[in-house]
C-alpha cells in the first residue's frame, strides 16, 4: 500500500513468476524451467538438449556436444551403448539413423 492508501503492483524479476494477480509475492522457477520476462505467469521448461541447474533462472543452457537432455532438464547426459546424439537426443541404432557411434 502507498502513500494515498492505495495498493500497487510489483512485477516479478525474471526467474520468478505469479500465477495469481493478487499474489503478494512471487515464486522462483524450479530448476529445469525459466521465465525471460518480467511480469511472468508461469515457467517454461528448458528444451530437449538445453539444462539449467538452478532455480529463478531466466535462461536454460545448450548441452556440450556429444550430450543430451530431455525437456525440463536439471543436467545433460550421455548417450547409452547403442544410441547416439542427434539434434540434442538419443536415437537407437536400428538402421533407420546412422552416426559414428553405431
Amino acid at each position: 500500500t502507498n502513500e494515498s492508501g492505495t495498493t500497487s503492483c510489483a512485477e516479478c524479476a525474471t526467474g520468478r513468476f505469479s500465477s495469481n494477480y493478487s499474489a503478494t509475492e512471487c515464486s522462483a522457477c524450479q530448476a529445469g524451467s525459466y521465465a525471460t520476462s518480467t511480469a511472468a505467469r508461469s515457467c517454461e521448461s528448458c528444451e530437449p538438449g538445453y539444462h539449467i541447474n538452478k532455480s529463478a533462472s531466466a535462461y536454460c543452457i545448450q548441452c556440450e556436444t556429444g550430450y543430451f537432455s530431455e525437456e525440463g532438464a536439471t543436467i545433460c547426459g550421455l548417450c547409452d551403448y547403442g544410441y547416439f546424439m542427434i539434434k540434442g537426443r538419443c536415437r537407437q541404432c536400428d538402421g533407420k539413423y546412422e552416426g559414428a557411434e553405431c
